[in-house]
């Protein structure tokens, strides 16, 4: 579509299917001319760009060619065979035409091409690949040419110089974009250049330079295709997503879209023109807005907004909180959600909000136009939700709406919890162990009383038989008759005795195994115990000699952070010491319960990977640590528990973590070939597991110690605990190492319950 306005002040709109069409304005009257094919018609329905010469002739660029119209003549005259998107009348009576194939200079006095006597014959009167959207004659008569993707065009005349303007990553004073698309010189002589996707550009003719003057958040689509200029001084574009007001002066930008009365959100490069009376016109697909500009007014609207839901666990706690409150909830009260509204319903799809949950949230998160927030697995303290909103014409709340949220602590969160745990389970320790010790001991007790019973029965028998023996020869004269039976029953006594006999011995060799089994199990738990307090003593040596050094000594703030640094890693040693305790008690009391629900497993490594990136030891060794998902994992989803696999997980990265001094460490997943489940793996470049080792790597108290030189702190349970949990999950676990060159540890967990 193109627009003009003639020295008699009708109007000319050219379509880009209906020909064009003549609007006379006191009259409020349409005259439309057509291309039927007869003399003296338009060549095409098609007309792109319209301009009026010094003698009053209008000049249009069609489909099929250059034409013009006289004043005193209803009838078209086509002149050149040439799809005409642009056209423009310098002072010196030459017409300059842009195409989509090169720019071209036309004689108006001799109505024929005029070539332009220059070095750059190039560029000039030649077709070629740069498409022309724009042709304009500044103050100074420097020629300026835009361009479809090739940048800008600077042609001056009297030195014949022709320069390109592109833009340069590397120069933010360079032109902002390629796609050059507006062309004005404003009432001061201020050049302006408008751009497809790349903005407003001011070129400061002193320096060469271009200062970008827009951006996507000021500008709609950051894209401008024509620019009028009112007489007050604003500049009215017309972009890919509405008009845009322009104050060059504050360099404020007021947008204008379809609810606000325009024909559509998309305007034509050459559909636009300012009347004598100070009126405008810019047009698009949808029609023409025709408006004073001096009459528009902008008054932006700043509405309320709410939360018009508060939830707890999807139960409502609040509706439509208009002000600042404040809520005490109960503990674990962790899973919260918020919907907010802002009520203006010029247009509410267009409704923009941005929220934040201090301190959880570090910065505002914009969400669109989401208007819904969920929070989960909130640790216990104080939060401030804050929330605001902008309405279609991007008028933001002035006021943020804002509540307050307490979740108190559990008593296991209190300061005196983990010492008093500490000394409690200690303790129980200590006497279960004593418990277990005595029962052992009185029940090897009974078995040796036993024995000495049954051998000293054993022994009274075969005295009773010797006194039998000895009294049968006595009478044997007497029972010489019953000798025979007597013999038998000899025998038989015999035989019976060496049954017993090796009953007995059988009996004797089962109690010393056990007793033999009782031994190594004492002084496995022993060494278990030794073990365990030394690793116990170690970070409670450090915890107590750093909080003595804190409280005696004077020190420096980055010594002290420092300290508490190390004072925190001891904590959480001595506490996964203490969950190790739990966990293996547990396992062996058969008490474990496994919770299964559905998990983003993605998600869930995403959170793994966010933990262990502030891993100090990991950090110190120089060792990263990686995540290695499959191609296909966005949507997976599993049952099971995921306290016990991030168990699991934690188990074998801490392990990777202790022995691997170089390299990487690697944890993801991948699909098993059946499809039904998936293999889960840690893989590092540690040192190594030998193969003697690795058939004890998973038994209960077994530490292994590769090196005598240097001795790896841990309690031999972590790999115990990851096999039975596993085994609980439906899943097994499974290890490859090469020593010297690192170990990778499997696991497997089923896709369907």
């Amino acid at each position: 579509m193109s627009i003009c306005e003639d020295a008699d002040r009708n109007l000319w709109v050219g379509t880009k299917g209906g020909g064009v069409n003549l609007y006379n304005r006191q009259k409020d009257t349409f005259t439309w001319f057509m291309a039927d094919g007869q003399p003296g018609s338009i060549p095409s329905n098609r007309v792109e760009s319209i301009t009026e010469d010094s003698n009053g002739t209008l000049w249009f660029g069609t489909e099929r060619g250059i034409v013009s119209k006289e004043k005193s003549s209803s009838n078209f005259t086509q002149h050149l065979n040439i799809h005409g998107r642009n056209l423009h009348i310098t002072r010196d009576e030459f017409m300059w035409i842009g195409t989509s194939n090169g720019l071209f200079r036309f004689s108006l006095e001799n109505k024929e091409l005029a070539p332009l006597p220059s070095k750059h014959n190039y560029f000039f009167d030649l077709e070629s690949n740069i498409g022309i959207t724009r042709v304009f004659e500044d103050r100074h008569q420097v020629l300026w040419i835009a361009t479809t993707n090739n940048g800008l065009f600077e042609y001056h005349a009297d030195t014949d110089s022709l320069i390109n303007h592109v833009h340069d990553a590397n120069n933010p004073l360079s032109i902002s974009g390629n796609q050059v698309r507006a062309i004005h010189e404003d009432q001061t002589g201020r050049l302006w250049f408008g751009t497809k996707s790349d903005g407003l550009n001011l070129y400061e003719r002193e320096t060469g330079h271009f200062i970008q003057k827009s951006s996507p958040t000021t500008l709609p689509s950051n894209t401008v295709y024509h620019i009028l200029e009112d007489d007050k001084g604003a500049f009215w574009m017309g972009t890919h997503s509405g008009i845009s007001r322009y104050n060059p002066n504050n360099e404020n930008f007021t947008n204008f879209a379809m609810h606000h009365g325009l024909q559509g959100l998309i305007f034509d490069i050459n559909a636009h023109a300012k009347t004598h009376d100070g009126f405008m016109l810019m047009g698009g697909a949808m029609g023409v807005n025709f408006f004073n500009p001096v009459t528009i007014e902008h008054k932006p609207y700043e509405a309320p907004l709410i939360i018009s839901k508060f939830e707890i666990f999807n139960n409502v706690k609040a509706i439509d909180i208009n002000a600042f409150r404040h809520f005490d909830l109960e503990k674990f009260s962790n899973y919260i959600s918020f919907e907010f509204a802002l009520l203006d319903f010029t247009k509410p799809e267009a409704n923009n909000y941005a929220y934040q949950l201090q301190p959880f949230d570090n910065d505002w998160i914009y969400s669109g136009t989401r208007n819904f927030a969920t929070y989960t697995n909130l640790p216990p303290g104080t939060y401030q939700f804050r929330v605001k909103g902008a309405n279609s014409d991007e008028v933001w709340t002035s006021d943020e709406l804002q509540i307050e949220l307490f979740i108190p602590a559990p008593f296991w969160d209190k300061p005196w919890f983990i010492p008093a745990f500490f000394l409690i389970a200690v303790a129980l320790f200590v006497i279960a162990w004593y418990i277990k010790v005595l029962t052992t001991r009185r029940r090897e007790a009974l078995l040796k009383q036993e024995v000495d019973q049954r051998t000293k029965d054993l022994f009274e028998a075969y005295n009773q038989l010797e006194a039998s023996n000895q009294q049968v020869e006595k009478h044997n004269t007497a029972l010489r008759q019953q000798r025979d039976r007597i013999s038998r029953q000899n025998l038989e006594l015999k035989i019976h005795r060496q049954n017993l006999e090796l009953m007995v011995a059988d009996r004797t060799r089962d109690l010393e195994e056990a007793k033999q089994r009782a031994e190594e199990s004492d002084l496995l738990k022993s060494a278990f115990l030794a073990n365990m307090s030394h690793e116990i003593r170690t970070p409670l040596n450090a915890i107590m000699g750093f909080i003595d050094l804190l409280e005696t000594g004077d020190f420096e703030m980055e010594e002290r952070q420092r300290m508490n640094a190390i004072i925190q890693s001891n904590s959480n040693t001595l506490l996964q010491l203490i969950n190790d305790i739990i966990d293996i008690s547990i396992i062996e009391a058969n008490q474990v319960v496994i919770r299964k629900h559905p998990l983003n497993f993605p998600a869930f490594l995403d959170e793994i990977e966010l933990h262990y990136k502030a891993n100090r030891d990991a950090k110190e060794k120089g060792v990263p640590i990686v995540k290695q998902l499959p191609a296909n994992n966005e949507d997976l989803i599993i049952h099971t528990d995921q306290g016990r696999v991030k168990q699991i997980y934690s188990n074998l990265i801490n392990n990777a973590i202790k022995f691997t001094d170089k390299g990487s460490i690697t944890f993801g997943f991948k699909y098993a070939t059946d499809q039904a489940r998936i293999i889960c793996f840690v893989r590092d470049t540690g040192i190594g597991i030998s193969e003697e080792n690795r058939q004890k790597l998973f038994q209960r108290f077994h530490k292994i110690e590769p090196m005598s030189s240097r001795v790896h702190r841990g309690t031999g349970l972590g790999l115990s605990i990851s096999k039975n949990l596993t085994e609980l999950l439906g899943g097994e676990i499974w290890l490859e190492s090469e020593p010297e060159k690192g170990s990778t540890f499997y696991f497997t967990l089923p896709l369907k319950d």
